[in-house]
């Protein structure tokens, strides 16, 4: 269930819980341009999640953040796996234009949706959470729910 918090200060840097709930769901997309960052993706949620003390809201959106960003780490492993392995099956068959682009270009169109989808999603979240709302997203917000006692 969603829920409404009073304005209050984190624990970390004694920042505005709302404001450190933003940078959580916003790191992931910066890290997006710039590749040397990609570790924070994983990284940030899951410090913010173990040092967190005084706000819920915070820990509630750390766990939320860090279970979407695995999901999407796995998910984009599997489609890579998929698009290399099809790749490398159709150069030793013998050399298929179509069967190569294909399979390539399909696996493409997923991540690229995929990525639309999560984009919007913690576009969502990061509204949200600067209104001091625990906004549970689909399937996210109820596992991040198991890992907090709000």
């Amino acid at each position: 269930m969603n829920r409404i918090y009073e304005p209050h200060r984190s624990s970390i840097l004694d920042l505005d819980a709302n404001l450190l709930c933003v940078l959580l769901y916003l790191i992931p997309l910066i890290s997006f341009f710039i590749q040397s960052f990609r570790i924070l993706v994983w990284l940030i949620p899951l410090i913010a999640y173990l040092i967190e003390k005084n706000s819920p809201l915070v820990k509630f959106h750390a766990a939320q953040c860090l279970i979407i960003q695995l999901t999407v780490s796995v998910v984009s492993f599997v489609l890579w796996l998929i698009a290399a392995v099809s790749a490398g099956a159709s150069l030793l068959i013998g050399f298929n234009v179509l069967a190569f682009f294909g399979t390539v270009g399909i696996t493409g169109i997923v991540t690229l949706l995929l990525c639309g989808i999560v984009l919007v999603m913690e576009i969502v979240a990061m509204i949200k959470a600067y209104h001091w709302i625990s906004y549970r997203l689909p399937i996210f917000g109820e596992i991040a729910g198991m890992f907090v006692k709000e």
